[in-house]
């Protein structure tokens, strides 16, 4: 995995995940908000999870942790819409 878009600690954990800029569209699944869900509850510090500058559309998942992160972790996805989100965003 390339350690601009991940980090991975020695002991398997993931400290960073930056999924920004990739070009990614459609909805959130809801699985990502129950991270353990595809084994990624070994993630630390949740607010180093990105998912800026892409082409999400829809409503944040509203179940799991996806409504806890920053707003800014969701900035530039113009159809996507939810907590943590203002109106105008």
């Amino acid at each position: 995995i390339s350690s601009w878009f991940c980090k991975v600690s020695s002991n398997g954990t993931i400290v960073f995940l930056d999924l920004s800029f990739y070009h990614l569209s459609g909805t959130i699944p809801d699985s990502l908000g129950f991270m353990s869900d595809f084994h990624a509850s070994r993630i630390i510090g949740a607010n180093l999870i990105s998912y800026s500058n892409n082409n999400l559309t829809g409503p944040i998942p509203s179940s799991g942790q996806l409504t806890t992160f920053p707003a800014s972790r969701y900035e530039n996805n113009l159809g996507l819409r939810g907590i943590p989100l203002p109106h105008e965003f």
